[in-house]
């Protein structure tokens, strides 16, 4: 999978900013005469579950990757990805797959050693499944390379976490038509899977992950079709990150042994927004890659028999969609009259956990205690930062007690933080645009110079950010005189002179906004936190000193 943009390097990290986003009320799906993708065997997460689940399989990483760094250069060395980063990813794909309906896979220590090696050459060579051999790479490591490339979603520009939900999304033009990525990552009869990560400073798009996705040694499972977004309750948001927006497509995957090839010319879809009633018909003459697409894929990734389609005009999904089905047929022969089923998008971060009963509960902070969140303890690094930035207003909680010092946020919401750090600076207010909810920040910070469309381009601002791009977009709104150095010689010592985000990040070390790891790392690929970003906020503010 290849994301083309041209952003520096875009890694899978999110950011946080100030900014209170409406809270999407309850819906569910009708389960009564409606059908249910995925296993038959499973029964569908409720939102609270969906919501605990993505909570626990974030896509945060462990702070070390390596167990052994590989080399992207002559003399090449594959290196090794610490099993807990490995782990974690596995884990991502596994909590999607859940909710789809599949069985879980298990990592394979021989696969993720194959992958290793195609993310090394990925890194070094040009992006694709065949890459090129490098004049001064030895041809048995581009043998082995080669093959694993071959045999691998491979993605561009994301973290290892963070390429799973690429692979699940994989609505670009250059994939919607057959969405090969996601299928293999669902398929049923997957039991083993490997990750391979390289990372090089001097290329392109920076992060590399090849994922060996060909096992079919799972037992798989008895199902009608598997669906993504899935029937029933599905998180469209996992609140500063995406999981489904407008300009994804849905996918629907037939179970072979229940139902004929489906037929282009046949098929019709007809999805219906029971919000408001609007709908959207797509068949074989819908076939806009940017706009109402729909199309029908036989081909062998995972499963066959995908059918594929997206409605235009979709911002953000919220609320209960139906889709409905024509021109299916049975192994038998047999027209399928009631092919139907119901999504309910729900925000994962706004769904509160069920309630436990606890013999002695403890009652939730008072306002003007040590902290009014209840989910912000006082002894936390964070929660004077919390405090004193939600006092300020510079940010709110996400819901009345809730601080969720955790989550993370898009590039959108980075882009629409900087917007507005720079408009109060000059005495101006971030104006509204009829769209997307962050297209008038987005439009601001190119018409003041802020960024380019081509360094920033739309598409990707529904991604995760990183905190590499955190601090090069706030850097932009913030002038100069708010960073004057309070330690000269600071700088982050993972961040080496071939990285383009050297200076930026030192000047933030400098000044004193933004500090490392115990080892003083910075850490730029690694989630940026709600709680992280309050401390920024704080220091750039002046509300507490800087570090």
């Amino acid at each position: 999978m290849k994301y083309p943009h041209p952003w520096r390097r875009l890694g899978a990290l999110a950011c946080t900013a100030a900014l209170t986003l409406t809270l999407i009320p309850a819906a569910s799906a009708s389960g009564g005469g409606y059908r249910q993708s995925g296993s038959l065997d499973m029964d569908k997460l409720s939102r609270q579950e969906i919501a605990a689940l993505l909570a626990d399989n974030s896509l945060e990483l462990p702070g070390q990757l390596f167990e052994e760094e590989p080399s992207v250069t002559a003399p090449y060395r594959a290196g090794r990805v610490t099993d807990q980063a490995l782990q974690a990813a596995v884990d991502r794909l596994n909590a999607l797959r859940r909710i789809a309906g599949v069985p879980d896979v298990a990592l394979d220590s021989a696969l993720s050693e194959n992958a290793q090696y195609g993310a090394v050459l990925l890194a070094a060579s040009d992006f694709s499944h065949s890459p090129a051999q490098p004049a001064d790479m030895d041809g048995s490591f581009y043998q082995t390379a080669s093959e694993a490339t071959g045999s691998s979603n491979i993605c561009a520009g994301r973290s290892l976490t963070g390429s799973v939900d690429a692979f699940m999304d994989d609505s670009d033009a250059g994939n919607i038509d057959r969405l090969g990525h996601r299928r293999w990552q669902l398929n049923p009869d997957m039991g083993r899977i490997g990750f391979g990560y390289a990372y090089s400073g001097a290329s392109r798009y920076g992060a590399y992950v090849a994922e060996k996705v060909f096992d079919r040694s799972g037992a798989g499972c008895d199902y009608d079709f598997i669906a993504w977004p899935a029937s029933g309750d599905f998180p469209a948001q996992e609140g500063g990150t995406t999981l489904f927006g407008g300009s994804c497509a849905w996918s629907v995957t037939l179970n072979p042994q229940t139902y004929q090839t489906p037929s282009l010319s046949d098929v019709t879809v007809t999805l219906t927004r029971e919000s408001d009633g609007r709908t959207w018909t797509l068949d074989s003459g819908t076939r806009n890659t940017s706009g109402d697409y729909f199309n029908v894929d036989t081909g062998g990734y995972g499963v066959s028999n995908c059918i594929i389609f997206r409605p235009s005009g979709v911002d953000r999904y919220e609320g209960v969609y139906t889709v409905e089905i024509d021109g299916l047929r049975t192994i038998g022969g047999g027209a399928v009259t009631d092919f139907a089923y119901q999504v309910a998008f729900f925000d994962a971060a706004q769904s509160e956990p069920e309630p436990t009963p606890e013999p002695t509960p403890e009652p939730e902070p008072e306002p003007g205690t040590e902290t009014s969140f209840a989910d912000v303890p006082a002894s936390a690094w964070y929660a004077q930062y919390a405090r004193e930035a939600a006092q300020a207003g510079l940010m709110t909680g996400t819901a009345q007690t809730r601080f969720s010092p955790d989550q993370t946020l898009s590039v959108a919401e980075v882009v629409t933080l900087a917007a507005r750090l720079h408009a109060e600076r000059q005495g101006e207010t971030v104006p509204q645009r009829p769209g997307a909810w962050y297209l008038g920040a987005y439009t601001y910070c190119v018409d003041e110079g802020l960024f380019t469309t081509m360094e920033v381009p739309s598409g990707i601002l529904e991604q995760p950010a990183t905190r590499f791009q955190m601090v090069e977009l706030l850097d932009r709104a913030v002038p100069d005189s708010e960073k004057t150095a309070i330690h000269g010689d600071a700088a982050a010592p993972d961040v080496g002179p071939d990285s383009p985000y050297q200076e930026v990040v030192n000047r933030w070390y400098q000044a004193g906004i933004t500090q490392g790891d115990q080892s003083g790392n910075f850490n730029g690929e690694n989630n940026i936190t709600r709680a992280e970003t309050a401390a920024i906020l704080c220091r750039l503010a002046g509300l507490t000193p800087r570090v």
